[in-house]
């Protein structure tokens, strides 16, 4: 990039406003945007990297004092110079992304006695009064405080981070809709595992959030759906009292885990429980994805729309490959999550079939309002949804369950003594072999093979290694044992 940059800088030009806002410069940044966008997508809102370009190398020549002599930079710029402001164009860029902190006000919620990180950049906490707009959310402010001799009162918030670009507040530069879209799953995983409410208020949503760091005093435009939820959140009340660490624990398993998941950097797992925790990680994505389509499908006004959000909020959640038949996967895999018995599978795979027939056929008449009975399948389909994204919060509750296969050798039980009192010299005991299969599960094995005191490891891998062979080759089963193959087997062992 550095190189990019010394090339820009011959090209660059300032204008009569004492500015770098020419077609001349425009042009000459052209390969470092080239440069940014395909480096730097992840980060920024394609639609202003070119400001972003703009922005830093501005910034960079004025920092350098070069903005006052107007005609081609190549005029007045020293080596010593150009070397600098290159300097200061890649550190900009090399910063990227910076992590922002987007302030979401509770008015609703009681102060927090500390602040309770609920998963890495999702913290709930009391923040200064002037961190939040008090006027936007019609809250009272005292005379005093008004006057400036006192500060506004803290206010409870939802702290979400995000990472990019920033150099206007927008809501569609990457920072603010990934926090948007993490607060968003929050609340509703809130919501689900009924920590949270949504009462009546009388506050006003909020207009906009504060974020840090920022160059000035601007602030980022709230989705209507969010302001609205902001506005209203409480904690529902629990006996015995439980902090609110402590209830939405699994959730913040969830919103941790889901941040490790990226589905564009797959790479193969180096062991059995290194991809187990990627199947893990993939499925609180894959919940935390479907609790943000459910927000806005429980939030907005029921139409089209929402019948849309909540189908892809069920495809989100148990969605199978591509090529499978959609609307038969989910309702097979709903009905075999939430089902207690045949009739009740049966139902839910009915329901589900019926919302997906109507969706197709609201979706295709172009309607905007629903009829009853659509409406009525649309509360009923949200309401299984909610049930479903319960049991798989449940399943993830306190971490995973995982499969192994153990396979023991000569271990001496009740059902293997055979009338013997004492353990035979060449046996494990039941402890032996229980210490010997935790300490390869937590090694992250899958298959467990045990040993014994009669038959070394090397031994039982090549049984195991002929016993296969016997398949392949179509011998006869257990042929080690046949009179035909008892040499060939014994030459097999010692082969190794």
């Amino acid at each position: 990039m550095r190189q990019l940059v010394l090339e820009a800088i011959d090209g660059l030009e300032v204008n009569a406003e004492r500015n770098l806002n020419t077609p001349a410069t425009l042009g000459a940044v052209r390969p470092i945007n080239k440069f940014v966008e395909e480096n730097f997508s992840e980060w920024i809102d394609p639609f202003m990297a070119f400001f972003d370009v703009y922005a830093s190398v501005d910034d960079a020549v004025r920092e350098a004092g070069l903005v006052y002599v107007v005609g081609p930079l190549t005029d007045v710029i020293s080596a010593e110079r150009r070397e600098q402001i290159a300097g200061k164009v890649c550190d900009f860029w090399s910063a990227v992304p910076i992590t922002y902190e987007f302030i979401l006000p509770l008015p609703a919620f009681e102060l927090l006695t500390g602040d309770v990180a609920l998963a890495p950049g999702i913290t709930f906490k009391d923040v200064p009064g002037h961190m939040v707009d008090y006027s936007s959310m019609a809250l009272p402010v005292s005379l005093a405080a008004f006057a400036g001799a006192l500060p506004q009162p803290p206010m409870a918030s939802l702290v979400v981070t995000g990472r990019g670009l920033m150099n206007v507040a927008s809501k569609s530069d990457p920072a603010p809709a990934g926090a948007i879209r993490r607060a968003k799953a929050t609340i509703q995983l809130g919501l689900v595992e009924d920590v949270f409410e949504l009462p009546s208020t009388k506050f006003r949503p909020p207009q906009s959030v504060v974020y840090e760091p920022r160059k000035s005093i601007e602030t980022v435009a709230v989705p209507p759906a969010l302001a609205g939820a902001l506005a209203r959140l409480t904690v529902a009340p629990v006996i015995p009292h439980a902090s609110l660490r402590e209830r939405l624990a699994t959730v913040g398993t969830v919103l941790a885990r889901e941040e490790q998941w990226d589905p564009t950097k797959r790479r193969v797992a180096r062991g059995s429980a290194e991809a187990m925790q990627a199947q893990f990680d993939q499925h609180c994505a894959r919940i935390a994805t479907a609790a943000e389509w459910m927000f806005d499908a429980a939030r907005e006004q029921r139409s089209a729309t929402t019948f849309v959000q909540t189908a892809i909020a069920f495809e989100a959640l148990y969605g199978g490959a591509k090529g499978e038949p959609v609307m038969e996967t989910l309702a097979n895999r709903v009905a075999y999550s939430l089902g207690t018995s045949p009739q009740s599978r049966e139902h839910l795979v009915h329901t589900l079939r019926s919302f997906y027939d109507t969706r197709s056929a609201v979706v295709h008449s172009g309607a905007t309002r629903l009829a009853g009975e659509q409406e009525r399948q649309l509360i009923q389909a949200q309401a299984i949804l909610k049930q479903a994204l319960q049991h798989e919060l449940r399943n993830a509750a306190g971490g995973r369950i995982s499969a192994h296969l153990l396979i023991p050798g000569f271990v001496f039980t009740g059902l293997t003594a055979r009338g013997r009192t004492e353990k035979p010299a060449g046996a494990w005991t039941p402890e032996q072999t229980v210490d010997f299969m935790i300490e390869r599960i937590d090694a992250g094995d899958f298959y467990i093979l045990c040993p014994d005191n009669d038959v070394p490891r090397h031994l039982d891998e090549r049984r195991i290694l002929w016993a296969a062979g016997d398949i392949v080759e179509n011998r006869p089963a257990l042929s080690r044992w046949h009179p035909d193959y008892a040499e060939a087997f014994a030459a097999f062992v010692k082969s190794s």
